[in-house]
């Protein structure tokens, strides 16, 4: 089944980006009409997340996040077929100096993200910084044969997949430098230690890990506002994080991120569950 799950998405991909633009939207619409996917979440979680708007103003949210949400699936099927140099002219960091001075300087790194904008064009973007050594640390998908093809697009440019579960021991070797990404906003599942912060109007259970995993290994941290600077291309500026307190810093900046442009994170996400 994965094997043909993989086909279907690689023929898919290799479309040219106007018809996979047609085929977002005709999705868009089907599941509008049709299935309807998380709907009661997505408007929940906008609505509770921003009490101050009325419900024109969040529905507008609401139907801005499902377009993104069908071009991003279209985008994360088309980056099979990508190679580097498509991935360089479509994802642009911004302000690489300081990072590239930590690779150089031998530093442990921490990279905290989230899911905003194109977090799978983000990790290939990164992927691709030179002696980078990127590990990303994640939470394995529900669907065993999406989780394959997540962790295939991941590691197409040398990157290293790291389940949350053993995490520990992958820092155990201190001896080696490593650069390890979080996509942190997820919720922490019940046998994983998390800290509550006030975070778009509701107490939120956040990771610890990103925190623990810098404090160890003595890590500079950085967080990444991601930007959709037009359909198919996004920008990222790196914020070198200097607070003790690394998960409630990176709280209080995702949320101005979302607040910015609110469409572009995964509302869908069953983020308040716990």
């Amino acid at each position: 089944m994965k094997h043909i799950i993989y086909i279907v998405f690689f023929l898919i991909s290799l479309l040219p980006i106007p018809i996979l633009s047609l085929l977002s939207k005709l999705l868009n619409k089907i599941n509008h009409s049709v299935f309807k996917y998380r709907y009661d979440v997505s408007k929940n979680n906008i609505k509770t997340s921003f009490p101050q708007l009325n419900k024109s103003q969040t529905n507008k949210i609401f139907l801005k996040f499902y377009y993104h949400l069908f071009n991003l699936i279209i985008e994360i099927i088309k980056s099979l077929t990508f190679n580097k140099k498509n991935i360089l002219k479509r994802v642009k960091i911004n302000n690489l100096t300081q990072l590239e001075t930590s690779i150089k300087n031998k530093k442990n790194i921490v990279i905290m993200c989230a899911h905003y904008g194109n977090w799978e064009w983000l990790f290939l973007r990164l992927s691709l910084i030179e002696d980078i050594n990127l590990s990303a640390i994640y939470q394995k998908l529900s669907n065993k044969y999406f989780n394959e093809i997540i962790i295939k697009l991941r590691t197409k440019f040398g990157a290293q997949i790291i389940p949350l579960a053993d995490w520990r021991k992958f820092l155990l070797n201190k001896k080696k430098r490593r650069t390890c990404l979080f996509v942190a906003d997820q919720v922490p599942q019940k046998s994983q230690e998390g800290i509550r912060i006030n975070f778009l109007n509701k107490s939120t259970l956040f990771h610890v890990s990103p925190e623990k995993t810098a404090k160890l290994l003595d890590a500079e941290v950085y967080y990444t506002d991601v930007r959709k600077i037009n359909k198919g291309y996004y920008s990222i500026n790196l914020t070198r994080l200097y607070s003790k307190n690394i998960t409630q810093e990176y709280a209080e900046l995702l949320e101005k991120t979302i607040k910015q442009n609110p469409q572009y994170w995964l509302w869908s996400h069953k983020r308040w569950k716990r």
